[in-house]
């Protein structure tokens, strides 16, 4: 896999390499639910993309938060 480059702008991570495109707006939705979406190219495993950048997207947030509260 090529290098991933992360961004926090406010709740909204993003994830980019030249093989996946990846957003995670947390608390998107009324019910607290968080909007997401993936693209990926041709023979990447989409599932386990989504999985992987969701788990990095929820760290990413925490350690933002444990920053703020410092």
């Amino acid at each position: 896999m090529k290098p991933l480059q992360i961004t926090l702008v406010g709740r909204m991570v993003t994830i980019k390499s030249d093989e996946i495109s990846f957003a995670h707006l947390t608390n998107l939705y009324q019910n607290g639910a968080a909007g997401v979406g993936i693209q990926v190219v041709d023979g990447i495993n989409e599932e386990a993309a989504s999985v992987m950048c969701t788990r990095i997207c929820k760290a990413v947030i925490e350690y933002s938060d444990n920053q703020r509260s410092d």
